[in-house]
């Protein structure tokens, strides 16, 4: 899938600049042109008044466009067909650049370019890993993580789970009755008593093919050995985000919620298992964060910090959702998402761009209140809000077939031990026989592992594949 590439560099001296990064052949493409957007200025601070996203809108293409190269690719770009795909990436390496509002960009033939399927609005990072993998395995079932715990201190900063979950799961129960459907696998971390009984209940008659697993969070370990042992495809966050020193998540606890006291378990980006080890498969991580806490300002940063350290593709707001919007997003969201993956052919390897799967998402939000999406979008700016950071390499998925009886038996045998390694670490044991214990645990679940992926254990062996 080509994208056109604008990459925007700080300078040393004056305003940033920015040049045609791809597509090439462009006469002039890596000519530095300034960037004299102020995103603490109008039509970009305050993004109000009378059509307040279309004049931000067009203010940034009409930028774009003074660099020769740079509209040449646009026009190009805006010619495609409906049956293409040509996304708009920015790659802003300026902190000033990356704080305007990319989503809004706005041709007066075209209209808004996020809001067509044809031209996704999305932000590229560099990946810091050696070797970046490109492509990965879709093998059935799909690995859902959701953390579920925005805690706070008083009734303005906590936002109760509920209507999250019931956005997910109405989602995974449509998804379930339709052809071709992929069997998924969830696993839910919360810190309220209430909505843990709420999900047990819906794991007691899940849709058809979903199965769920809900747990409470006690502490830190308990976020991140989770999401090392499940090793989740896709990643959800509905918590709290800070930019108090390193940008962190802010996720309550189960005491944390009884106490009613803010989260007290805070995760950067470079605490998550590490995303280049194979068997760590995350694909996309979302941060849903709503307006209910005063750190939740600014979800871009830590998004950003996500892509930094490896993981394919991470999605972060732009500035505070009203809860509404928090949840009708989640809905759309992933309605695209179990859609596209479904669709996926077996066997293939195929290109995902995962700002392309906003659109839905997108629309909604412009037009909650009604009305044509044309007209709503000029003034609603909850739909420019999301915004996808993803690596400058491809991502592809290649589906694989359904997973035989012997292999799935393997893979619940990996789940028993790994519920049994969590039961020892909450005992309350001796450092040396809890360590002990867990290495026994660690060494059958290698030896799973080489079972379910000979082809990795033998080059770890440094042998060759059998």
């Amino acid at each position: 899938m080509a994208r056109t590439i604008i990459r925007v560099h700080e300078s040393a001296n004056g305003p940033d600049r920015f040049f045609l990064e791809a597509p090439l052949g462009y006469d002039g493409a890596r000519v530095g042109h300034e960037l004299t957007c102020d995103p603490q200025q109008p039509p970009f601070a305050p993004l109000e008044g009378v059509d307040p996203i279309a004049h931000a809108g067009k203010r940034l293409y009409a930028e774009l466009c003074k660099h020769p190269a740079v509209a040449k690719a646009l026009t190009a770009a805006l010619g495609a067909t409906a049956d293409r795909r040509e996304p708009i990436a920015i790659f802003a390496e300026s902190p000033n650049a990356d704080r305007l509002p990319w989503e809004t960009l706005y041709d007066d033939q075209k209209s808004f370019l996020a809001l067509d399927a044809r031209w996704p609005i999305l932000r590229l990072r560099e990946a810091y890993l050696p070797e970046v993998r490109i492509e990965y395995q879709l093998e059935p079932p799909l690995r859902l993580l959701c953390v579920l715990s925005a805690a706070g201190a008083n009734d303005a900063q906590r936002a109760p789970g509920r209507d999250e979950w019931q956005a997910l799961i109405d989602e995974l129960a449509q998804a379930s009755a339709e052809p071709n459907a992929l069997p998924v696998d969830l696993r839910v971390l919360v810190g309220e008593a209430d909505l843990k009984a709420r999900i047990d209940a819906d794991a007691a008659a899940p849709p058809a093919g979903v199965s769920i697993t809900c747990e409470f969070i006690t502490n830190k370990d308990k976020v991140l050995n989770t999401v090392s042992t499940f090793a989740p495809h896709l990643l959800h966050f509905f918590c709290h985000g800070s930019l108090e020193g390193a940008p962190h998540l802010r996720i309550g606890t189960r005491e944390d919620w009884l106490l009613q006291q803010e989260g007290s378990v805070r995760i950067a980006a470079s605490e998550l298992p590490d995303p280049s080890q194979e068997k760590q498969q995350v694909w996309l991580v979302t941060l849903n964060c709503c307006d209910s806490a005063a750190q939740a300002a600014d979800a871009r940063v830590l998004a950003a910090s996500l892509v930094h350290v490896g993981f394919p593709a991470a999605l972060g707001m732009r500035e505070p959702l009203d809860t509404k919007s928090a949840h009708a997003f989640t809905r759309q969201y992933y309605r695209a998402i179990l859609r596209a993956l479904a669709a996926l052919p077996e066997q293939d390897s195929s290109d995902v761009e995962w700002a392309g799967l906003l659109l839905p998402a997108r629309r909604d939000l412009a037009t909650a209140n009604g009305g044509l999406l044309e007209l709503q979008a000029r003034g609603v700016r909850e739909w420019t809000i999301p915004a996808v950071y993803v690596r400058l390499q491809p991502f592809r998925l290649r589906r694989q077939p359904p997973i035989s009886p012997a292999r799935r038996a393997l893979l619940q045998q990996q789940e028993v031990i790994r519920q049994q390694a969590e039961q020892v670490r909450a005992l309350d044991l001796p450092d040396a026989t809890k360590q002990g214990i867990l290495a026994e645990f660690q060494a059958r679940l290698d030896a799973i592992d080489a079972q379910l992926n000979p082809a990795v254990a033998a080059r770890a062996a440094g042998g060759t594949t059998p």
